[in-house]
């Protein structure tokens, strides 16, 4: 956690010299739309497969559809949205920039519940590969997109494709695999126990970004 935190923090300082500030701001004003809509990416499943006890094959399975399926819900509100959040920030140009961003939605929710599995089993050493090794992947590319001009697009493809190594890497080191069944019975224990979590999450979230 430490290094990657490192890394982001030195990735900051040089992309702050390659790019200007309203550049920052235009992924700011997007991130923080996504970040709002992200809460109800996986509606608590999360959580709720971490604290489960028994059942958890076929909880996983109902959890990797249902996670699938809001995320694409999800994807398509940032979208349609997209107007609605360049009039609140007064600032057009944010329309393109959270509609190609909001596609880590998707692209994430692929990784959900193997990231999701191997905190269960608290397999840190694992999952720290496809954390660690995405986050340098990703930051190395924004760091070149920016030096060749890419502008705004060095920040959106730089988080794209951290999301995209981050997801197969984590199939590389997860044995886990789904099966596409859903039970929505598994469906509504999970929700009854995410419910909970999600609802506090979007608490906290208003409490420290209405302002």
């Amino acid at each position: 956690q430490l290094v990657a935190r490192g890394l982001a923090f030195v990735t900051t300082l040089i992309l702050a010299k390659l790019l200007t500030p309203a550049i920052f701001g235009l992924v700011g004003m997007a991130a923080l739309a996504i970040a709002a809509l992200r809460y109800f990416q996986n509606i608590g499943f999360d959580a709720a497969l971490i604290y489960r006890r028994d059942d958890i094959e076929e909880a996983s399975q109902t959890a990797f559809l249902a996670v699938l399926a809001s995320s694409a819900l999800v994807y398509l509100i940032a979208v349609t949205t997209a107007p609605w959040v360049a009039v609140f920030f007064r600032q057009p140009d944010v329309i393109p920039v959270l509609r190609v961003l909001a596609l880590t939605v998707p692209i994430s929710s692929f990784g959900r519940v193997p990231f999701s599995l191997l905190s269960r089993e608290l397999d840190f050493r694992r999952k720290i590969i496809p954390e660690l090794s995405a986050s340098v992947v990703g930051n190395t590319a924004a760091i070149l997109l920016a030096l060749h001009g890419a502008g705004v697009w060095s920040l959106v493809w730089g988080e794209l494709i951290r999301s995209g190594i981050a997801v197969i890497l984590v199939w590389l080191v997860s044995p886990w695999r789904p099966q596409w069944r859903f039970s929505l019975q598994q469906a509504r224990q999970l929700f009854s126990y995410g419910k909970h979590i999600v609802s506090s999450q979007t608490l906290i979230f208003l409490i420290t970004n209405v302002d």
